[in-house]
């Protein structure tokens, strides 16, 4: 049977598209043994009947970047699942998750040997006698074990090792996958137990496996960043137990992940003086406010095509910036190399940091330096206006913290003010230049 990775979608020969949801090439080959289930008939019960379930158990870790992300803590009875390049911290941030909590914990092996998981314990300072490790590849071997023996957490490492005794496919595929965490969420509803799963992400940045997992489990954790930086952020794409909007920033070093307590240092350089080519703003990453820092190099090019480059930063949204100044402003770039460096590793995904982008480009260009005191707050539309930022009140108080005194923004003048802080109204780029560049 070909089995659709993306959807579950089930056919006796292989398709090149997906009739189900669409995608290409996500048809693998599967040995599948279909049973004939016995016909019964369920018993619909009336709401008023039931009467409301006992309110969820949370463990918290006492890593506040990690409770902040699920809502105060893992829950009990439920499936967490985290996701994250290999070597990125998944199971140092679960070991040190599992010691934070307190609780009686089973640390399913799968992936390495427990020696290796003792010795990178032994690194992170972690001596609790509260964690159990158990090298196993069975899921039904876990299961029979939490009969026998009580665990309020349990951490898998990795689900892609595991197996499911019944199902003849290989460990990592796409009925394994399924069938080993659909026998988990059965333990953990059953028993009560909160499950952290471990998962490797593909090429494209998915959870390994059918993407059918992800609505089965409770919560889906993403743990990203680049290995050449110590940067982590931990993203939550699905949570039954709280918001999706968190983030938590964690660095790593020697002894594990140490969370961020105050983004300003990690994001902003430490220089206070007028630079050329650097701008600061405000943007939102779900509902958390980051301080962050632009800078831009702006050199004549050597090339027939001159150079994009960006880090941090959409390349296309940059050439739609670079089009808007020429087109709204006179400002020709053509014949420039254009670089832009978002300090710090973080990868911004809010628009608002377009207004501090495009002056830190122009500065760059000009040889003008801007005013470290000021941040630029606004997204940059196509016709050269500059749109009101969304919790622009969240952003002020942020800009409080950092010793801001102006804001460009497309907001009311002395909104959200006080502190000594001036928001400065700015509708479009030309507003916006002549006002900083004057």
């Amino acid at each position: 049977m070909y089995i659709c990775k993306n959807c579950g979608y089930r056919s006796a020969r292989w398709l090149g598209r997906c009739p189900s949801c669409g995608q290409w090439d996500t048809f693998v080959l599967e040995s599948e043994e279909h049973e004939a289930s016995a016909s019964r008939v369920p018993r619909p019960v009336r709401i008023s009947d039931m009467r409301p379930s006992a309110p969820a158990i949370r463990y918290a870790s006492g890593i506040e970047e990690w409770d902040r992300v699920l809502g105060g803590g893992l829950v009990s009875g439920s499936l967490v699942i985290l996701g994250g390049d290999p070597g990125i911290g998944k199971s140092t941030l679960a070991l040190q998750v599992s010691a934070g909590t307190g609780r009686k914990v089973l640390y399913v092996a799968a992936e390495e040997a427990p020696s290796q998981v003792v010795e990178r314990a032994r690194r992170l300072g972690i001596g609790s006698a509260n964690i159990h490790i158990v090298s196993e590849y069975s899921v039904d071997a876990v299961a029979r074990l939490l009969e026998g023996e009580f665990f309020e957490l349990v951490v898998v490492d990795s689900i892609q090792m595991m197996k499911v005794d019944a199902n003849p496919s290989y460990p990592g595929s796409v009925s394994q996958v399924r069938d080993a965490t659909l026998l988990l969420q059965e333990v953990a509803r059953r028993k009560n137990i909160a499950f952290l799963i471990i998962g490797h992400v593909t090429k494209s940045g998915e959870i390994a496996g059918p993407r059918t997992m992800e609505h089965m489990v409770d919560v889906v954790l993403y743990l990203e960043g680049d290995r050449k930086t110590d940067l982590r952020i931990l993203r939550a794409y699905k949570n039954r137990y709280g918001s999706t909007d968190e983030i938590g920033l964690f660095v790593m070093g020697e002894r594990g992940l140490h969370p961020v307590e105050d983004p300003h240092r990690l994001f902003v350089s430490p220089g206070r003086g007028p630079r050329v080519g650097v701008a600061r703003s405000v943007v939102m990453e779900g509902r958390r406010t980051i301080p962050l820092e632009v800078q831009a190099l702006a050199v004549r090019t050597y090339y027939a095509a001159p150079m994009r480059n960006t880090t941090g930063y959409d390349v296309r949204r940059l050439n739609m910036l670079l089009a808007v100044l020429e087109k709204h402003a006179r400002i020709r770039l053509r014949n420039h190399d254009i670089f832009v460096n978002i300090v710090g590793g973080l990868k911004v995904s809010d628009w608002a940091v377009d207004s501090a982008v495009l002056m830190a480009i122009v500065s760059a260009f000009r040889g003008f330096p801007l005013d470290p005191d000021a941040v630029f707050i606004g997204e940059v539309g196509l016709t050269g206006d500059i749109l009101p930022a969304p919790s622009m009140e969240m952003r002020t108080k942020e800009a409080m913290r950092m010793g801001i005194k102006n804001i460009y923004a497309n907001a009311e003048e002395g909104a959200f003010g006080g502190g000594g802080i001036k928001i400065l109204k700015v509708t479009n780029i030309g507003e916006l230049l002549s006002v900083c560049l004057e």
